[in-house]
């Protein structure tokens, strides 16, 4: 538990990182919340002034985009979003998979007694109007499921009516959560599409929810929420005519300034998460199939960034079609990698191959069956580090299409234990040294600084070889090589510590469905029967211990976890898809030869 001192010491950390329109942002958005509730102003009712007599909604574009998003949908998936919507129809409201009975969710404010045990998302998700989206892709009209859209048509009458913008103390963190504000003008532009129009009085909620965003767009917090605002203001403009080009024009502005600066030169969003990487690919693949039908250019920009970020899809895609769970990662919070692609194939955006990696630094390696991807990147933009994880180097190792080492995922986002250990080095499948973390870490989203990390890679004959070296940044004594081999049918993977207090520990998270046999040789079988062998080098000592999994959020599972202790500079182990025992020759400590049963080979020398 850090001390009080720690956690003030981390924030002034954090917070000296923030860029400067940020740092603005913060204080701008904390000094609103407080002020304006207490003003004699009614905010909500000038806010109603500016919306226009005299409303023209289209919303073709709209409907067009929705046919081909539902029709990218997996059978899984639309069975998913019927389930939840006939849940829905009988009063029961499930998020983060918590689920609490909701007779009207316009009663439910952010303090409410019932939410008491929840985190904040699950409330978010709630004014997002998140439940709107289950039928509208689950149906395709509402007479499929009359007592959903029934139920949906009285909440929204409800929240048009009782939702006021600046009313209570805190409000941008309520019903009127900016992010909220950007998810839910989605659902409702997409509503209105699914029901062939809105009525008057939704209609003019429409257009306050896109003024009140224009004012309100998360400069302050930047990452992906600054994509949704600028997707939001793109689409929900798109459902009127004239009156909403204006929100296209700033959604679009908004957007290039994202894209511009949030994607790597392969194709991956700066916050290093897949899961987020998709909801944002997502968010701009709409924009350009709504604008596409619309009677605005897709600019050139926004065709290419797309591009790219969908190519980085089909470049991270195991062949199980479910993410990789690096850092702040959970499955079933965005649509699947194939759905993605199946929806930008709908629209002609050309997802491409990409063979090698470019500043995201995950690298593929196979040999037979067995699939290794190191992520050998750095941990993310110093001023945005809200879902880093404590993870330089991590690996995850699929055997047969099965997940056999996996990471850890996230639990949800509320400070706490369960945070603290998915973030923590000792929840990767990385080197811990000592007892120490790499950067410090804390709260929901602090993070001390960010991990740079340096790559090279050699070839000996028919090895291949790469090296990858970080240190913790003002903290010399972190310091980590990592170099993965890779041979006909095997894998080396090579840690050399050469600072630091040991011991070292190099971790292996098995999935939950691996089962672990301890000999001279560990032996990870999968219940769907593949089977991976790992043969330790230079370990002094190896444990088998048991740890959490969090695949989805609110969601924990217990996993083997082996554990390799070394008290020397260099130890690793080899990864096999057989039962031998290979042999590692030295060169200066430097992994220099192979032998197998059948062959050796020469490693290629590695120097940075």
């Amino acid at each position: 538990m850090k001390s009080r001192r720690d956690r003030y010491r981390l924030l002034a950390k954090t917070a000296a990182r923030k860029s400067p329109r940020q740092f603005v942002g913060i204080l701008s958005r904390k000094a609103r919340n407080r002020i304006i509730p207490q003003l004699p102003i009614d905010v909500d009712e000038r806010y109603r002034r500016k919306v226009p007599e005299e409303l023209e909604t289209d919303f073709g574009s709209l409907n067009t985009d929705l046919h081909r998003l539902r029709a990218s949908l997996s059978k899984e998936e639309r069975e998913r979003y019927r389930q939840l919507s006939s849940e829905f129809a009988n009063g029961s409201l499930t998020f983060l998979n918590r689920t609490r009975e909701i007779p009207n969710p316009t009663d439910v404010k952010p303090d409410d007694d019932r939410l008491s045990d929840l985190p904040r998302l699950w409330f978010i998700k709630l004014a997002s109007f998140e439940p709107f989206l289950w039928g509208i892709l689950g149906y395709e009209s509402p007479g499929e499921n009359p007592e959903f859209a029934t139920r949906l048509d009285s909440w929204l009458d409800s929240s048009v009516r009782r939702e006021r913008i600046g009313s209570r103390l805190g409000y941008l963190r309520g019903f009127w959560a900016p992010y909220a504000v950007s998810l839910r003008i989605i659902a409702l532009a997409r509503y209105g599409a699914w029901r062939n129009g809105l009525s008057d009085t939704e209609t003019r909620f429409l257009f306050k929810n896109l003024l009140f965003l224009t004012s309100n767009v998360e400069y302050d917090v930047g990452g992906n929420h600054l994509i949704e605002n600028g997707a939001a203001l793109v689409i929900g403009g798109c459902a009127f005519s004239d009156a909403g080009r204006r929100f296209v024009d700033q959604g679009l502005d908004v957007l290039r300034e994202a894209v511009e600066t949030q994607f790597l030169d392969d194709g991956y969003h700066f916050e290093r998460s897949p899961m987020y990487h998709l909801a944002v690919t997502e968010r701009l693949l709409s924009v350009i199939s709504v604008l596409g039908t619309s009677n605005v250019d897709v600019p050139e920009w926004l065709n290419e960034t797309t591009a790219d970020a969908c190519s980085f899809i089909e470049y991270i895609r195991p062949a199980d079609d479910r993410i990789p769970l690096l850092n702040d990662a959970v499955f079933n919070q965005t649509h699947r990698l194939e759905t993605m692609l199946a929806y930008a194939s709908s629209i002609d955006v050309d997802a491409g191959s990409r063979n090698t990696p470019g500043k995201s630094g995950l690298y593929w390696f196979d040999t037979a069956q067995t699939r290794l991807l190191l992520d050998a990147g750095n941990s993310g933009p110093v001023h945005q580090m809200a879902h880093t994880h404590n993870d330089p180097c991590t690996l995850l190792i699929w055997e047969n299409n099965h997940r056999m080492v996996t990471d850890t995922g996230a639990y949800d986002y509320q400070p706490g234990e369960k945070r603290s250990v998915a973030r923590s080095v000792s929840s990767h499948n990385t080197v811990q040294i000592g007892e120490s973390e790499p950067v410090d870490y804390g709260g929901r989203f602090r993070m001390s600084d960010s991990i740079l990390t340096t790559t090279t890679m050699s070839t000996q004959g028919e090895i291949t070889a790469l090296r990858a070296e970080y240190q913790g940044r003002k903290r010399e004594s972190y310091h980590h090589q990592r170099t993965v081999y890779v041979g006909d049918d095997w894998l080396l993977v090579w840690d050399e510590i050469d600072s630091g207090t040991s011991p070292y520990i190099s971790r292996l998270h098995a999935h939950p469905e691996v089962s672990i046999e301890q000999n001279s040789t560990i032996t990870l079988t999968h219940g769907k029967g593949s089977i991976l062998h790992v043969h330790p080098v230079d370990t002094y000592e190896v444990v088998i211990e048991n740890g959490p999994y969090f695949p989805e959020f609110g969601v924990q599972k217990e996993r083997p976890v082996v554990e390799l202790q070394s008290e020397s500079g260099g130890f690793g182990y080899f990864v096999l898809n057989r039962d031998i025992e290979p042999k590692l020759e030295r060169a200066n400590s430097e992994p220099a030869l192979v032998r197998t049963d059948n062959q050796t080979q020469v490693l290629p020398q590695m120097e940075l």
